[in-house]
């Protein structure tokens, strides 16, 4: 009996404290969200419902430039009511998601910005800007896998 006793008070506490709960990315911080685990763990073919398990929900919904396929944006270690808008007033008025913005990533307002393509309701590319000694970087998944990384 006591033992019985024991394990109802032992999965109680657990109860009280969260342990039935499996912790999720979406429960992270954005500061905790880093390249690395950006890198780590979106990849080409991914859904969408994948994505939003694992980074919530995206910060803006539109069109890239040059493929006009669905793009979201995560906007990544920003203080509370940031907002960026495509510069370009055409891209604004047609939905496109085009830019990051560089200011702030470079001034360190702004971690980085994560632009993800969806084609059929996958990943088909992944563009992640963020600033690394000095210089914005961005890393790119292409639709073909291959990485690539830009600095300027």
């Amino acid at each position: 009996m006591k033992k019985w006793t024991l394990v109802l008070l032992i999965a109680a506490f657990g109860f009280l404290v969260g342990w039935d709960k499996q912790e999720s990315a979406t429960s992270f911080e954005s500061d905790e969200i880093t390249k690395e685990f950006i890198e780590k763990n979106l990849d080409i073919g991914m859904t969408e419902s994948q994505v939003i398990d694992l980074l919530g929900e995206a910060d803006a919904i539109g069109r890239g430039a040059m493929d006009y396929l669905p793009t979201w944006r995560y906007d990544i270690g920003v203080p509370e009511g940031y907002f960026y808008e495509e510069p370009d007033e055409q891209f604004r008025e047609e939905g496109i998601l085009d830019t990051v913005d560089r200011k702030n990533i470079k001034n360190g307002t702004v971690k980085m910005q994560l632009l993800i393509g969806w084609k059929e309701g996958r990943i088909n590319d992944i563009s992640n800007t963020y600033l690394e000694n000095d210089k914005l970087v961005t890393y790119y998944m292409l639709p073909n896998g291959m990485i690539k990384y830009e600095s300027f």
